[in-house]
């Protein structure tokens, strides 16, 4: 069997925002909210792997719960934080904690849904392929 790590993370997810070229130079614009989240992330990772960093082909599988607004009666998030972004900030933080380089994340399942009935943060499964 494929060796798979998988873990909690609670607290609100938070995209990671798009790079811009500004005077000639590669600009990632960072929120506070951003840098606690991938901090969590880092966190929790250390304590479901400490083993050496990952090699070759993962998957990474994640479910997000975002907090849903008073006054939202939808049934699924299908607004922002885009589902991508929140996956660029999760990848950037695992990135020296489980594995070399989220370059290796060949494979990807991801959802957003509620947190009506538990903590806002993400459920996570990285799998060896």
């Amino acid at each position: 069997m494929a060796e798979e790590i998988t873990f909690e993370v609670f607290g609100i997810p938070t995209p990671q925002g798009s790079k811009n070229v500004y005077r000639g130079r590669l600009v990632e614009a960072q929120s506070a909210k951003l840098k606690i989240w991938r901090q969590e992330v880092k966190d929790q990772a250390a304590l479901a792997y400490t083993g050496e960093l990952l090699e070759g082909a993962l998957r990474l599988d994640v479910i997000f719960f975002m907090p849903r607004p008073k006054t939202v009666k939808r049934d699924k998030p299908t607004v922002p934080p885009d589902t991508d972004k929140l996956i660029r900030g999760v990848g950037d933080a695992l990135t020296g904690t489980i594995f070399r380089d989220d370059s290796q994340l060949v494979e990807i399942y991801a959802e957003k849904r509620y947190a009506d009935d538990r903590m806002p943060g993400a459920e996570l499964k990285i799998t060896v392929l």
